[in-house]
């Protein structure tokens, strides 16, 4: 059952996602950051988000201020008082949430060690209808559309994608990277994506119906084997993309014009669904690349 409306808005997610731990210790519990904001619609003397009882709250600061005692999660939701001033309806404000992810299994965020069906150690999430409150707080309902910028650390020889495009790389103290994606377009939080591994990047570019001079990148993502195989050929013969930019404009010229600065395809596996249209990042069966 879809979660009811409630008396705000969110205007937009910066979500910080620290998957070096995934990746060192091969599971999935990580730390992240929230910056959530919010805009009411109603007066509202609390805020309830959607969290999995899988996130620990470390804390929370709202307009900076340490709410004390940090809340937790009870079942799906969480409870994040206001305090004696709230915001006035329509002001936006920020709920900025300190979070571990502490269940180290598959459910909503996932992950695979290289050789356990994978080719090389792969972490992603999957959230689709209703499990983004599994890997970040958020209001987890698909009709509150916020702006979105997800920014992923993984250890250097990993690189990590989401939705919109990609922002800059910034190269830590410790060597990791941090990838830095931001949506172009709002996004409901179902469409949310974050995925990592060791990928071999290139891409195709469909030009806009509307204006052929604008050029839209199709980037694709492949495990090195995996492309070492496609090349044998050529990059057009891997089956589950080589018709990409031509579909694009076939739905465009059907539809309206693709609304996007970007679009991406990654493969992962083991995957259990054959495609899922995140928002510019779709993530497909790995066994569709190749025609199975």
């Amino acid at each position: 059952v879809f979660p009811t409306k409630r008396g705000y808005q969110v205007v937009s997610y910066n979500l910080l996602l620290d998957w070096r731990p995934v990746f060192h210790n091969q599971s999935q519990v990580f730390r992240g950051m929230s910056i959530i904001t919010v805009s009411a619609t109603d007066s509202l003397s609390q805020i309830v988000l959607d969290a999995s009882w899988e996130l620990r709250i470390d804390s929370i600061r709202i307009m900076g201020q340490t709410i004390a005692p940090t809340p937790q999660p009870i079942g799906d939701s969480i409870t994040v008082p206001l305090g004696l001033d709230p915001p006035s309806i329509g002001t936006p404000f920020n709920i900025q949430i300190f979070y571990t992810r502490t269940k180290d299994s598959n459910d909503g965020m996932y992950f695979y060690a290289g050789g356990s069906g994978s080719s090389e150690d792969l972490a992603y999430t999957m959230s689709e209808p209703l499990d983004a409150h599994k890997w970040m707080p958020c209001n987890d309902a698909p009709y509150n559309k916020a702006n979105s910028a997800i920014s992923i650390i993984v250890p250097a020889g990993r690189s990590a994608q989401s939705n919109g495009t990609l922002q800059s790389v910034d190269t830590l103290t410790d060597g990791s990277l941090q990838f830095n994606w931001v949506s172009d377009r709002s996004i409901a939080t179902y469409l949310m994506c974050a995925n990592a591994s060791t990928w071999v990047e290139w891409r195709d570019y469909y030009h806009r119906v509307s204006n052929p001079l604008d050029s839209i990148p199709v980037v694709y993502f492949a495990w090195p084997a995996d492309f070492a195989r496609m090349v044998d050929t050529t990059v057009k013969d891997y089956y589950g993309i080589r018709n990409t930019p031509r579909m694009m404009e076939a739905f465009s010229k059907l539809f309206g014009e693709y609304p996007f600065e970007q679009y991406g395809q990654i493969p992962l596996q083991p995957f259990g669904y054959g495609g899922m249209e995140h928002q510019t990042m779709t993530s497909l069966d790995r066994q569709v690349f190749f025609g199975w």
